[in-house]
């Protein structure tokens, strides 16, 4: 399946980025910053292309669900981030898509992994001990989501192993 990455798409990204992180980007940072986003967009092209094999798809529901807490947890407003794609030309479906493979791709590699992880109770006393306040149903969630991380960044590597990408 051939899938091309554009100067266009690059440019959108790193603007996206620069607005929904709050990254100044400037002489020093502008180079590591592209070759991130180059990088970060085969992973996607990638991912999703493993969401159409599994048939994964995620609702317009989910993406606002993830946004809101999104915005909650960074204590970012959303209709400010909106307007500043707006003003920058920036169509917000590509800021939503981006969205999308990050929900689909979760469920993938949560489906793929979960059955095939176990937590330990020192994995669980470990992050207790770091902090006190967690509880032990958090420490295991915690536990698990690095394991099924580890495994899903492993499975991301095996696939761009496995293809061929050319640049130019």
């Amino acid at each position: 399946n051939v899938e091309i990455i554009t100067s266009y798409d690059i440019l959108q990204r790193i603007k996206i980025t620069s607005i929904v992180m709050q990254v100044e980007i400037n002489d020093m940072n502008s180079l590591k910053i592209q070759n991130q986003i180059v990088d970060e967009l085969v992973d996607e092209k990638i991912q999703n292309e493993k969401l159409k094999e599994y048939g994964i798809t995620v609702s317009s529901e989910d993406i606002d669900n993830y946004e809101l807490s999104y915005f909650k947890q960074t204590d970012t407003n959303k209709k400010t981030v909106y307007n500043a794609l707006t003003v920058n030309k920036i169509n917000p479906e590509i800021f939503r898509n981006m969205i999308a493979v990050q929900i689909g791709w979760n469920r993938l590699v949560s489906g793929l992994y979960y059955r095939l992880i176990s937590v330990s109770d020192m994995e669980i006393e470990e992050i207790i001990n770091l902090d006190s306040s967690i509880s032990k149903e958090s420490a295991y969630d915690i536990v698990r989501d690095r394991q099924i991380s580890i495994k899903a960044n492993k499975y991301l590597r095996d696939l761009k192993d496995a293809s061929t990408i050319e640049y130019s």
